[in-house]
Order: structure tokens, then C-alpha cells, then sequence
């Protein structure tokens, strides 16, 4: 019984004795993306196998210049996480307790594992450690005094804008009568819109004006292009979703909105009837992007669009003319330049 005593206590003496375990800062932003928060969480769990002390802090990480004013966590080392375009960035600080200070930055793209929690808290690891060896193996110019190493310039808090502004030229066409199937005409549009991630973004846009002349299906001829001016504008909110990046390769969108729309019925030197009606629309599309610059991408869209049927008569004296779209759906290619956050 007492040798049992004595070597618990003996092993109570050494546990007293033992040095803490290293403390390391995880820095990220609670609002980052999915694959970032669950890194952090393997993170912590890695640092404490490897010998280290985790504890997260919540602060701004910049995905190219770093951490903004973060805390360390135990005043030497720290790793912080940031997330943007398809790609992972590790950032790995090690500070000496003279004030010997080396940052290191990772970048993994999604080809190398970026969107793998787990492979970018094995990796965070790796770096400190190269960190904390290359401080450890490199001699200091004045060790009396050394100098704080600062490769990577800590810059002000910014707040990042999420909004992305467009502009482009588009081609509806819509089926008319039974003569002529479809009429295509030129528009532009505008937009504005919020990223959220780097794989949805929600666009207000207005498109148009869209001015052409319709053939006419009349009683005792065949339909023809007659003095029957349509101008249509468009108001649409749009969702474009990707599974890589929204300013880089495919992605799909779902749209919705008012289509307006006027009809001249009449010759315009006979000052004819004219009409006009409002029709709620609903599609769907496909597009690839392709960056152009650190802001600036283009995107070529093509969608189809619902809507319900429009008939507008014109009685006179003389005919019946019977305005009467054939079908509900029209289609459209639209291409897009783009200016957003870098």
C-alpha cells in the first residue's frame, strides 16, 4: 500500500511540474463560410494532439493581407482562417518571447483539398510549425534588440462590400401568331445585386426597351408586318448559384418578375387604339463566367421564361385584327459585364 502511495504521489509531483501546454490563437470570422468554421473546430483538435493549447477568437482576417487586429490567444502564436473565390487561406504567426515575430500565408485552391476541412487544419499546423522552426533556426540580426519581422503589413479594419453592379446587352424573342414564330429584339439592362459567399448571388436587374413590329393574323389575309409597334421593359430579381465560384466557370439561375408591355393596334397616322397590359414571368437558365480582372468578370447567359398568353383585339368597321401570342414561353441570350469586391 505505501509504494502505491508514494508513486502516485511522485506522479502528482511531475504533472505539477509540467509546463503548460503552448497556447495557439484560431482567428476567424463567425460570419465566414461553412468549410471555415468546421476548420476551426478541427483545428482546435489538431493543436491539442500536436501539443498545443487551441482557443478561438473571433476577429477580422483579411484572405490576402492576414489578420486585422486579432488577439493572440496567450500572447506568442496564432493561426487564422479565411475563405474567398474557390480557395482557402491559412495564415500562420509565431512570435518569440523577445518580440521575434514571422507570419506565413497558405493559399489552397479546391483542386488542392481547400474546401476539405480537415486537410486545411492538418495543413494549418504544418505551417506554424514551420514557422516556429524557421524563427528558431534563423539567427537575429541584433540579438541584443531584435527586430519584429512584419512580411505581411497589418492594414485598418475595411469592411468588406459584398455588392456587385452589372451591365449588358440582351436578345428576347417571343412567339406571335401562328404566321410568324418568332420575332427576336435587342435590349439592355442593368443591376445591382449581393454576393453572399462565393457561390450565390441575388440580382435586381430592369431589361429593355424592347421596340419591334408584329405580324397581324387578320380574317382575310395572311399575317404580315403591319403598323403594330410592341415596347416591352422588364423588372426581374435573380439567383445565380455555383459550385465553384460565381465570377469563374458554369453556373445556373432562376428568375422572376413583371413583364410590361404596349401595343400600338392602330396605324400610327390613323392614330389607331393602343394597349397596354403587365404579365408576371418566372424562368430559369445556364451561363458560364469568365474573369476578366481582380473586379471585373463577364458572363453570357441564356434562359427561358414563362408567362401567361396575351390577346388584344382591335374591332373596327371594316376587320377584326386579333393580336394573340401562340405561346407562353420566350427566350433570351444576355451578356454581362460585371464589377464587384476583389
Amino acid at each position: 500500500m505505501i509504494p502505491a502511495v508514494s508513486a502516485f504521489l511522485a506522479l502528482a509531483a511531475l504533472a505539477a511540474d509540467a509546463p503548460p501546454a503552448p497556447a495557439v490563437s484560431i482567428q476567424r470570422a463567425d460570419d465566414d463560410e461553412d468549410v471555415i468554421l468546421e476548420a476551426s473546430l478541427r483545428l482546435k483538435s489538431e493543436l491539442a494532439a500536436a501539443g498545443f493549447t487551441g482557443q478561438i477568437v473571433a476577429c477580422s482576417v483579411d484572405p490576402i493581407k492576414g489578420p486585422i487586429d486579432c488577439p493572440l490567444f496567450g500572447g506568442q502564436d496564432g493561426i487564422s482562417l479565411a475563405r474567398v473565390e474557390g480557395a482557402s487561406s491559412i495564415f500562420a504567426t509565431s512570435v518569440l518571447p523577445g518580440g521575434r515575430r514571422w507570419q506565413r500565408r497558405l493559399r489552397v485552391t479546391d483542386a488542392d483539398g481547400g474546401n476539405d476541412a480537415t486537410l486545411l487544419a492538418v495543413r494549418a499546423v504544418e505551417l506554424l510549425r514551420d514557422v516556429q522552426l524557421h524563427l528558431v533556426t534563423t539567427p537575429s540580426n541584433d540579438p541584443e534588440e531584435p527586430i519584429p519581422l512584419e512580411p505581411f503589413a497589418q492594414a485598418p479594419p475595411r469592411r468588406r462590400s459584398d455588392w456587385v453592379f452589372t451591365a449588358g446587352l440582351n436578345v428576347v424573342t417571343m412567339p406571335w401568331t401562328t404566321q410568324v414564330r418568332f420575332v427576336p429584339v435587342l435590349g439592355a439592362s442593368l443591376g445591382a445585386g449581393r454576393q453572399f459567399g462565393s457561390g450565390t448571388l441575388v440580382l435586381l436587374e430592369a431589361s429593355g426597351p424592347y421596340l419591334t413590329y408584329l405580324p397581324i393574323a387578320m380574317q382575310s389575309t395572311q399575317a404580315t408586318l403591319q403598323d403594330r409597334p410592341l415596347f416591352q421593359v422588364q423588372a426581374l430579381a435573380t439567383a445565380r448559384a455555383s459550385w465553384s465560384s460565381l465570377r469563374s466557370g458554369p453556373f445556373a439561375a432562376i428568375r422572376t418578375g413583371l413583364r410590361f408591355m404596349h401595343v400600338q393596334l392602330g396605324a400610327d397616322n390613323l392614330r389607331g387604339p393602343s394597349d397596354s397590359t403587365v404579365r408576371a414571368m418566372a424562368g430559369a437558365g445556364v451561363g458560364w463566367a469568365l474573369p476578366l480582372g481582380r473586379r471585373v468578370f463577364g458572363t453570357l447567359e441564356a434562359h427561358l421564361d414563362i408567362s401567361p398568353s396575351v390577346q388584344i383585339v382591335d374591332n373596327n368597321e371594316t376587320t377584326q385584327t386579333v393580336l394573340d401570342s401562340t405561346g407562353i414561353w420566350s427566350g433570351g441570350l444576355e451578356l454581362t459585364l460585371a464589377i464587384a469586391d476583389p
